[in-house]
């Protein structure tokens, strides 16, 4: 999943490579205080103020916020699934002017 970072006041998206994947935000901020990753400020807040953590390029950091939908990997999905799926997508493109889906990382797109 690309990162989201402001340049020069336009959006940009960075390809970085996927090391680590978590099922549950107390993982992911767990790795970060290991290290790896990043996180919304929000999530990180206590550990932002208490000195733990500290941000990176803060000059660099969006204002955008990302829309996420976590689901299960099926080779049959089930029908009201993927309605669901493609409801919240096109909704997001219409509520976020920045929002551009994204395909999960197990199903990489062709170039």
């Amino acid at each position: 999943m690309p990162w989201e970072l402001t340049i020069d006041g336009a959006t940009v998206y960075q390809d970085v490579p996927v090391v680590a994947s978590f099922n549950t935000v107390e993982g992911e901020l767990e790795a970060v205080r290991a290290g790896v990753g990043q996180l919304i400020g929000y999530m990180a807040e206590a550990d932002l103020a208490s000195g733990a953590l500290v941000r990176l390029l803060p000059q660099q950091a969006s204002s955008e916020h990302g829309l996420f939908l976590y689901y299960q990997r099926r080779t049959q999905m089930p029908l009201r699934v993927r309605h669901f799926i493609d409801f919240i997508a096109a909704a997001g493109a219409r509520l976020f002017p920045a929002y551009r889906p994204r395909r999960p990382a197990h199903h990489p797109q062709g170039k």
